[in-house]
Protein backbone atom coordinates (compact mmCIF):
# COMPACT_ATOMS: atom_id res chain seq x y z
CA UNK A 1 0.00 0.00 0.00
CA UNK A 2 2.72 2.07 0.65
CA UNK A 3 3.93 1.76 -3.02
CA UNK A 4 0.97 2.98 -4.26
CA UNK A 5 0.90 5.88 -2.22
CA UNK A 6 4.87 6.75 -3.02
CA UNK A 7 3.21 6.38 -6.85
CA UNK A 8 0.67 8.63 -6.29
CA UNK A 9 2.87 11.41 -4.93
CA UNK A 10 5.45 10.51 -7.18
CA UNK A 11 2.79 11.65 -10.17
CA UNK A 12 1.24 14.39 -8.51
CA UNK A 13 4.85 15.78 -8.13
CA UNK A 14 5.63 15.29 -12.10
CA UNK A 15 2.28 16.70 -12.49
CA UNK A 16 2.96 19.51 -10.58
CA UNK A 17 6.24 20.49 -12.31
CA UNK A 18 4.85 19.53 -15.97
CA UNK A 19 2.15 22.87 -14.83
CA UNK A 20 5.03 24.95 -13.12
CA UNK A 21 7.31 24.52 -16.18
CA UNK A 22 3.83 25.35 -18.62
CA UNK A 23 2.81 28.46 -16.60
CA UNK A 24 6.21 29.60 -16.80
CA UNK A 25 6.88 29.51 -20.03
CA UNK A 26 3.43 31.24 -20.52
CA UNK A 27 4.23 33.88 -18.51
CA UNK A 28 7.51 34.85 -20.76
CA UNK A 29 5.68 33.96 -23.96
CA UNK A 30 3.13 36.69 -22.73
CA UNK A 31 5.70 39.40 -21.71
CA UNK A 32 7.12 38.82 -24.71
CA UNK A 33 4.10 39.44 -26.39
CA UNK A 34 3.36 42.89 -24.21
CA UNK A 35 6.55 43.76 -25.08
CA UNK A 36 6.17 43.89 -28.73
CA UNK A 37 2.71 45.51 -28.64
CA UNK A 38 4.19 48.34 -26.57
CA UNK A 39 7.08 48.76 -28.89
CA UNK A 40 3.93 48.58 -31.96
CA UNK A 41 2.68 51.58 -29.90
CA UNK A 42 5.85 53.15 -29.94
CA UNK A 43 6.46 52.76 -33.56
CA UNK A 44 3.03 54.38 -34.75
CA UNK A 45 2.93 56.96 -32.35
CA UNK A 46 6.38 57.43 -33.71
CA UNK A 47 4.89 57.47 -36.89
CA UNK A 48 2.21 59.47 -36.75
CA UNK A 49 4.77 62.37 -34.64
CA UNK A 50 6.27 62.40 -38.41
CA UNK A 51 3.12 62.85 -39.90
CA UNK A 52 2.22 65.59 -38.25
CA UNK A 53 5.76 67.50 -38.15
CA UNK A 54 6.07 66.93 -41.76
CA UNK A 55 2.45 67.73 -42.93
CA UNK A 56 1.46 64.63 -45.04
CA UNK A 57 -1.69 63.30 -46.24
CA UNK A 58 -3.22 66.66 -45.82
CA UNK A 59 -5.50 65.43 -48.73
CA UNK A 60 -7.14 62.37 -46.41
CA UNK A 61 -10.11 63.33 -45.44
CA UNK A 62 -10.12 61.34 -42.07
CA UNK A 63 -6.57 63.02 -41.51
CA UNK A 64 -7.86 66.45 -42.39
CA UNK A 65 -10.09 66.15 -39.33
CA UNK A 66 -7.30 65.07 -37.48
CA UNK A 67 -5.18 67.82 -38.16
CA UNK A 68 -8.03 70.18 -37.45
CA UNK A 69 -8.64 69.05 -33.92
CA UNK A 70 -5.08 69.11 -33.09
CA UNK A 71 -4.93 72.77 -34.62
CA UNK A 72 -7.72 73.61 -32.00
CA UNK A 73 -6.05 71.49 -28.88
CA UNK A 74 -2.86 73.17 -29.37
CA UNK A 75 -4.61 76.41 -29.77
CA UNK A 76 -6.05 75.90 -26.60
CA UNK A 77 -2.75 75.25 -25.11
CA UNK A 78 -1.32 78.49 -26.44
CA UNK A 79 -4.05 80.22 -24.87
CA UNK A 80 -3.99 78.78 -21.43
CA UNK A 81 -0.30 79.24 -21.31
CA UNK A 82 -0.39 83.22 -22.13
CA UNK A 83 -3.00 83.38 -19.67
CA UNK A 84 -0.71 81.86 -17.08
CA UNK A 85 1.72 84.07 -18.13
CA UNK A 86 -0.29 86.61 -17.35
CA UNK A 87 -1.03 86.00 -14.28
CA UNK A 88 2.60 85.32 -13.11
CA UNK A 89 3.37 88.44 -14.90
CA UNK A 90 5.92 86.77 -17.01
CA UNK A 91 7.12 86.43 -21.00
CA UNK A 92 8.94 83.83 -22.92
CA UNK A 93 12.06 84.85 -23.75
CA UNK A 94 12.22 84.30 -27.73
CA UNK A 95 15.73 83.53 -27.43
CA UNK A 96 16.70 80.92 -24.43
CA UNK A 97 12.32 80.35 -23.59
CA UNK A 98 13.43 81.42 -20.15
CA UNK A 99 10.89 82.93 -17.89
CA UNK A 100 11.03 87.23 -17.68
CA UNK A 101 9.15 89.42 -16.11
CA UNK A 102 7.32 91.37 -18.39
CA UNK A 103 8.76 94.94 -17.41
CA UNK A 104 12.49 93.46 -18.34
CA UNK A 105 14.00 94.85 -20.87
CA UNK A 106 16.37 91.99 -21.65
CA UNK A 107 16.57 88.37 -20.67
CA UNK A 108 18.04 88.00 -17.55
CA UNK A 109 19.47 84.19 -18.52
CA UNK A 110 20.84 84.86 -22.00
CA UNK A 111 21.15 88.81 -22.34
CA UNK A 112 18.70 88.67 -25.24
CA UNK A 113 17.08 91.98 -25.90
CA UNK A 114 13.48 91.98 -25.64
CA UNK A 115 10.54 93.78 -27.55
CA UNK A 116 8.39 95.05 -24.86
CA UNK A 117 4.81 96.36 -26.06
CA UNK A 118 4.46 100.44 -25.45
CA UNK A 119 2.01 100.99 -22.09
CA UNK A 120 1.12 104.25 -23.31
CA UNK A 121 0.76 103.46 -26.86
CA UNK A 122 -3.18 103.30 -27.80
CA UNK A 123 -4.50 99.51 -27.95
CA UNK A 124 -4.63 98.53 -31.08
CA UNK A 125 -7.96 97.34 -32.51
CA UNK A 126 -8.73 93.93 -32.68
CA UNK A 127 -8.88 91.71 -35.79
CA UNK A 128 -11.87 89.90 -36.95
CA UNK A 129 -11.02 86.47 -36.15
CA UNK A 130 -9.28 84.66 -38.87
CA UNK A 131 -8.90 80.28 -39.21
CA UNK A 132 -5.81 78.84 -40.21
CA UNK A 133 -5.47 75.63 -41.91
CA UNK A 134 -3.61 73.31 -40.41
CA UNK A 135 -2.81 71.39 -43.36
CA UNK A 136 -1.47 74.56 -45.39
CA UNK A 137 -1.26 77.03 -43.29
CA UNK A 138 -3.80 79.49 -45.28
CA UNK A 139 -5.30 81.60 -43.45
CA UNK A 140 -9.24 81.51 -43.66
CA UNK A 141 -12.41 83.43 -43.38
CA UNK A 142 -14.01 82.02 -40.08
CA UNK A 143 -17.05 80.53 -41.40
CA UNK A 144 -14.95 78.34 -43.89
CA UNK A 145 -16.18 74.71 -44.26
CA UNK A 146 -13.26 73.74 -46.31
CA UNK A 147 -10.05 74.95 -47.02
CA UNK A 148 -9.34 77.41 -50.38
CA UNK A 149 -5.99 76.62 -50.93
CA UNK A 150 -5.74 72.62 -49.91
CA UNK A 151 -9.26 71.60 -49.94
CA UNK A 152 -9.21 70.76 -46.05
CA UNK A 153 -12.52 70.12 -44.11
CA UNK A 154 -12.70 71.48 -40.61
Amino acid sequence: MAAKWTDKVSAFTQNAVSKSKELAEITKLNLSISNAEENIRGLKTEIGSYVVQNNLLTDVPEIQEIYAKLSTLQSSIDANRERINEIKNINICPNCGGEVSRNSKFCDHCGQQLQRPDPYAPPQSEQPAQKVCPGCGQVLSVDAAFCSNCGMRF
